[in-house]
């Protein structure tokens, strides 16, 4: 793997399983709950490709939308 560009983070490799997908999204939806947490939502996404990170997104916007009560 390629060194790291200082305040870049590293990109992941291949596909992501979907444990990964879960965890991530759990770490997102918890971030974003009450008050935002601009640096845990930059962790749960840091250093994913775009798509990647559109499916955590979308993971977690599905698990936010199944625990939020109105």
């Amino acid at each position: 793997m390629a060194p790291r560009a200082a305040g870049r983070p590293i990109r992941c490799e291949g596909a992501m399983t979907e444990a990964d997908v879960r965890t991530r999204a759990c770490r997102l939806a918890e971030a974003l709950s009450g008050e935002t947490d601009p640096v845990a939502v930059r962790a749960a996404l840091a250093g994913l490709t775009p798509q990647q990170a559109n499916k955590v997104v979308r993971a977690a916007a599905a698990l936010r939308a199944r625990t939020t009560v109105h």
